[in-house]
């Protein structure tokens, strides 16, 4: 019995990092554009803050705009919360904005297709953020495998 459990374990790891390097995969072009992993806290350095089945990576960009501040009242605010189901529709949580980056921006059109990809490949559903609203521009997806 302890090599089926064993055997269990591994599958699931394999699963896990099948899931983890299909991420990388999806948002590779947001790395390209200066966009890092931030390390989760887990004991064998993965990047999900989330013991398995459950996953949380989270994605950041340090913005040096001038504009951006930690002032929870500044204009250039924006957050692109909700969840993606198995089938490939979003549900919004919120989605709003008060500056350029609007529905129509490459960014979020790229943020979009990230997520729309990464269904497709993992056909996981999972949630999303896409949002500055600490001041560095931050990317969250979070589900269980």
């Amino acid at each position: 019995m302890k090599y089926l459990k064993r055997f269990n374990e591994s599958m699931e790891d394999q699963i896990y990092n099948q899931v983890l390097d299909s991420i990388k995969d999806c948002f590779q072009e947001f790395e390209d554009n200066g966009w890092y992993w931030s390390q989760g806290s887990s004991v064998d350095d993965r990047l999900s803050y989330h013991p398995m089945p459950h996953f949380k990576y989270i994605m950041k960009k340090r913005e040096m705009d001038d504009y951006i501040s930690y002032d929870p009242n500044d204009y250039k605010r924006f957050e692109f919360t909700g969840e993606i189901n198995s089938s490939g529709d979003i549900s919004w949580e919120k989605r709003t904005t008060t500056w350029a980056v609007n529905f129509s921006s490459e960014d979020y059109q790229d943020f979009i297709i990230a997520m729309k990809r990464l269904q497709d490949e993992t056909g996981l559903d999972f949630k999303f953020s896409y949002n500055n609203l600490g001041g560095d521009y931050r990317i969250i997806i979070q589900g269980r495998i």
